[in-house]
């Protein structure tokens, strides 16, 4: 049977650290059913592993690396290795299961391993493909049959269509990287930086610098990429994670405040109350 994770283990640096397979079998499946979430949303996280998924209730909100995507019942998705993500129900009801798996798991030699792996991992614009073509969702079924029956031979049958949805995708789908694509690895870095560090004091230089751009750089990127600025996003970010903080734990609002790096619990309350349309401790009292 697919694990359930109704509660993610996450660094702070938003890296999950949940148990996906062991050494040996670096491969998990997973069955989510969103309900059963916290205001239905899994929070922003991220694994060097990829994950295949497919939903098979309702309609999945995905969003990689700030951008926001549908997922609708009965199609397949596939993130990227080291991509931030997050989902969320659109409605009251979202299943799906979700194949997590490392490189390794394909067990190439390392010749094929630069040829149809590294290209894929290494493809900036590549962070999350989705698709309604019978072709995936066929093997899709296939391994979810696979795994949840165990019949026969059923770990090697798995793992053969594992790899030949991987081939599909690096056959049919995985695009060409023009230069100017390349610089959109710029706006990724930029974001886990500002994961991994939001609970400090830093600002667009830190940010920027980390990515090897200028500041003006840095607003371009987050404006062609996100539609935003990058403090507004520190701000939404910081935001989140405050707001996970408020229903997920009994903290004071003065420790969330300074945890999720805000400069005062004052100045904590009223952006709150801007966005969420009341205090941190009203939030906290009418979602409990």
């Amino acid at each position: 049977m697919p694990k359930t994770n109704v509660r993610l283990r996450l660094g702070p640096d938003r890296k999950q650290h949940d148990w996906l397979g062991v050494p040996e079998y670096p491969c998990e499946l997973f069955y989510t059913d969103l309900s059963k979430h916290s205001m239905r949303y899994m929070p922003e996280h991220w694994h060097n592993e990829m994950e295949f998924g497919f939903v098979t209730d309702g309609n999945l909100l995905l969003t990689c690396n700030g951008a926001e995507y549908i997922i609708e019942e009965n199609q397949f998705y596939f993130i990227n290795a080291n991509v931030l993500h997050s989902m969320k129900s659109v409605g009251n009801t979202c299943c799906f299961y979700s194949i997590v798996f490392h490189e390794n798991f394909l067990g190439l030699p390392e010749q094929l391993k630069k040829k149809y792996i590294t290209p894929v991992i290494n493809n900036g614009s590549f962070s999350l493909f989705f698709t309604k073509e019978q072709e995936f969702l066929l093997l899709t079924r296939n391994a979810l049959r696979c795994y949840e029956e165990k019949e026969g031979n059923y770990d090697f049958y798995f793992y053969q269509y594992i790899c030949s949805l991987w081939m599909l995708i690096y056959d049919k789908h995985l695009p060409f990287v023009s230069p100017e694509e390349k610089t959109d690895q710029r706006i990724r870095e930029m974001l886990l930086f500002i994961s991994a560090n939001y609970q400090r004091n830093i600002g667009v230089d830190e940010i920027a610098g980390f990515a090897g751009v200028s500041k003006r750089e840095c607003f371009r990127c987050f404006k062609r990429q996100l539609n935003s600025s990058p403090n507004i996003y520190l701000l939404q970010f910081r935001m989140n994670r405050a707001a996970e903080m408020v229903l997920l734990t009994d903290q004071k609002m003065n420790q969330i405040a300074s945890s999720c790096g805000f400069s005062s619990a004052t100045y904590f309350s009223t952006k709150f109350k801007e966005i969420y349309g009341m205090t941190p401790k009203a939030y906290r009292e009418a979602n409990r």
